[in-house]
């Protein structure tokens, strides 16, 4: 995601006989940022609420059986708020969590640093060969033709989430004593 557009693009890899990987992009989403202003966990998140139907469309409608489903988001935090689950987030992000954790199982959400993140593409705009028929957007990138124990991914990196998603917690604690006086 960007201040300017959110994106999220599924692709399908088959091993070949000869025991490489083809690589086609199935559909991508792009959307442009609201104008009013949310901070770029926001619209990370998003992008993940995103990625999270357009896997479910994928799934549902398609004939295929796939035998493994990757998320990828460039964004710890929202993989954090993905694994701590709605329960713990201010409304807007508990409500976007909730639904990317009714669409996909929170295993098959993993790291991926920005530089790797072909979904970038939709976010900043692309001259007409950078997504063309021969481009790696359409063909994927490079890392998605190796063993997946290869690829630039990491299931276990988390960021904090920022405290403004967080509810704000006012608690008071009293202890109530009995006292009984004699006179």
């Amino acid at each position: 995601a960007s201040k300017k557009a959110f994106c999220a693009a599924a692709y399908i890899r088959w091993k070949l006989q000869d025991g490489t990987f083809w690589i086609r992009l199935i559909c991508s989403k792009s959307r442009v940022s609201p104008l009013r202003k949310l901070s770029i966990p926001r619209l990370e998140l998003q992008a993940a609420v995103m990625n999270s139907r357009l896997s479910q469309t994928v799934l549902e409608n398609t004939r295929l059986k796939f035998k493994q489903v990757f998320h990828l988001s460039d964004s710890g935090a929202v993989l954090a708020m993905i694994e701590n689950g709605s329960a713990t987030m201010k409304e807007f992000c508990g409500t976007r969590v909730a639904e990317i954790n009714s669409k996909t199982e929170k295993e098959n959400w993993a790291w991926i640093g920005t530089q790797n993140n072909i979904s970038d593409i939709g976010t900043r705009g692309a001259k007409p060969e950078e997504i063309g028929i021969n481009s790696e957007w359409q063909g994927g990138p490079i890392w998605m033709k190796l063993p997946i124990d290869q690829w630039p991914i990491d299931k276990t990196y988390r960021e904090k989430i920022p405290e403004e998603e967080m509810p704000k917690i006012t608690s008071m604690a009293a202890k109530v004593v009995e006292v009984k006086l004699s006179l």
